[in-house]
């Protein structure tokens, strides 16, 4: 106790700076909230432990959910096929030393700073603790300090013997042979830790299990489409090219790049103004983030820039153009910012966004939101709706089904993204999945709603629901939609955290969830094979615009035709 109150008497400033508090109304604050019983610990020593010692937390992850969950993790890791790239056994060990040399390096700097204290004659020499002269104890037989011999009573007394000058130095060389394993084994057990999945929600890890990694049907929406007796089918492929909606961009920029043209682009626009009015009616705040993240922040999301099969494209000649006077913001503020440190690399270098998710993530990065409760309630979800063009290296990915608009470099999106308390968060997914279901239930699309198996998750996620549209000329459903929650593990890595109210000086990592309002080349697909018919009169192929897009064509059109 008085070790905490030592340390917090010398952190007033930091108290004022931090909170714009002093110390006198931060500690009465605490003993009020403490009387009331309106925080977690049973003593004031442990709640000025937590706000003392939050730099040697490694925050990024939960690492107290690990420890206490280790084998679901095993089996986490397994179901999901990450075992060749993560070693939980090196994390924990790595883990393990690291909170070893934080606890070594408290206790250190604490003898440090009481001896510091005596010294200056702020503390009595029985305020001390004992084992600053342990050797000296045991040479007179375990006898309190009263009973030592005049000689070695008179040197523990004298404030200026050479006996507490050579103690604080060698205090002072074990810290420094600490830091340096400290400096060295941060970096690795960050490294290692980053690679770490999120958890699973129970239910999905049971139905993995029982059904070899499946997805389990949810629900149907809509009816398949009855097209006449012995009409062709054709593909959205033919469609755009009969129609003229559609070419591909193989000699200026590559496969998997298309033009859209004319009552393509018209249709692009028409989806993307239908479900945005849809969602700002709905209460969401409309956001157009950068295309261009830096890697730290990709990072901090979940996903991976680096390695062979990458989904992200990174920017190789990119140049720090900031004038010194940026750089010394950025500098001051990146601390803050993230909650782990990348060395050795260049974390400011630029990336392609694969979804809007990333800027929506990255919008309250380092910061505290005060937004997630009102009168006390924690149930006042921040919904963002987010349009942006995404950009995907689609490595390994090809075959003939995904010729045309099915599986491109760059596309356009449209976003929905929440930060939710913890204890709602699960409405919230239902509440995203529901929006959706409505989205495709007016476009007039036959699909099916899917919880996913461990294996089709990505790293964030706790749990994922896929929506999957009829697509003819595949003969079956391709996803056009999913939903995730995942829980605090991108706020974690993020720093973004929340409180809920203006008592407590605790702040906690809210959930984030994330959901495809509408990837445009997928509805464009969707729409054009499902709509499509001959024209009795003309013999020529059309497509019916659905109802719900006619308000958002801008030429007025209701049926396209070649």
């Amino acid at each position: 106790m008085l070790k905490q109150l030592s340390s917090l008497r010398k952190s007033s400033s930091l108290l004022k700076k931090s909170f714009g508090i002093s110390y006198s109304s931060f500690h009465n604050n605490i003993i009020k909230c403490h009387q009331q019983q309106q925080h977690q610990y049973s003593d004031l020593a442990g709640f000025y432990r937590e706000q003392f010692h939050q730099q040697n937390q490694l925050t990024h992850y939960n690492f107290e959910s690990l420890l206490n969950k280790i084998d679901e993790m095993k089996l986490n890791i397994k179901l999901r096929e990450l075992e060749h790239m993560v070693n939980l056994e090196e994390v924990l060990s790595k883990y393990q030393q690291y909170t070893n040399l934080c606890e070594q390096l408290e206790n250190l700097q604490y003898l440090r700073r009481e001896i510091a204290e005596y010294l200056a004659g702020k503390i009595p020499v029985e305020k001390l603790p004992k084992e600053l002269y342990v050797e000296i104890t045991e040479k007179n037989g375990g006898k309190d300090l009263v009973e030592f011999n005049e000689e070695d009573k008179n040197m523990i007394l004298d404030r200026k013997s050479n006996y507490w000058k050579q103690k604080g130095k060698e205090i002072k060389l074990k810290i420094q042979e600490l830091e340096k394993e400290y400096q060295i084994i941060k970096p690795i057990l960050i490294e290692l830790s980053l690679k770490l999945p999120n958890f699973t929600a129970n239910h999905v890890m049971d139905f993995s299990l029982q059904n070899s990694n499946q997805p389990k049907l949810i629900k149907n929406i809509g009816e398949k489409v009855n097209f006449k007796e012995n009409q062709k089918i054709y593909s959205h492929y033919e469609i755009c090219e009969r129609l003229n909606l559609f070419e591909p961009a193989n000699e200026c920029s590559g496969p998997k790049f298309f033009f859209l043209k004319g009552d393509g682009v018209l249709l692009e626009l028409a989806l993307q103004n239908y479900v945005i009015s849809k969602l700002i009616k709905k209460g969401y705040q409309l956001i157009m983030p950068p295309e261009l993240m830096k890697k730290h922040i990709i990072e901090g999301c979940g996903f991976q820039p680096r390695g062979e099969h990458s989904q992200i494209y990174r920017i190789e000649n990119y140049q720090d153009t900031s004038n010194n006077n940026e750089k010394e913001v950025m500098n001051k503020k990146k601390e803050g910012l993230m909650t782990f440190e990348r060395k050795g690399e260049d974390s400011q270098q630029l990336c392609l966004i694969g979804t809007s998710e990333i800027g929506l993530a990255a919008l309250h990065a380092g910061q505290i939101l005060f937004d997630l409760s009102e009168n006390g309630i924690q149930n006042k979800p921040i919904r963002y709706v987010g349009l942006s063009h995404c950009f995907r290296t689609e490595a390994g990915a090809g075959g003939a089904k995904d010729r045309g608009l099915y599986r491109v470099h760059q596309f356009t999106k449209v976003e929905m993204f929440v930060y939710s308390s913890p204890e709602h968060s699960e409405e919230v997914l239902k509440e995203i999945v529901s929006i959706q279901e409505e989205i495709f239930s007016e476009l007039g699309f036959h699909c099916q709603i899917l919880d996913m198996p461990c294996n089709d998750l990505g790293n964030p996620a706790q749990r994922k629901i896929d929506i999957e549209a009829y697509i003819p000329s595949r003969g079956g459903y391709g996803e056009v939609s999913s939903a995730s929650n995942c829980l605090d593990y991108q706020s974690r890595r993020l720093n973004i955290k929340y409180k809920v109210d203006t008592v407590k000086y605790k702040s906690f990592f809210p959930h984030t969830l994330n959901g495809t309002a509408v990837a445009i080349p997928r509805a464009i697909i969707t729409l054009l094979e499902n709509n499509q018919f001959i024209d009795e009169n003309t013999g020529k192929l059309c497509v019916k615009i659905p109802v719900a897009l006619h308000p958002f064509m801008l030429n007025g059109k209701t049926v396209l035709m070649e």
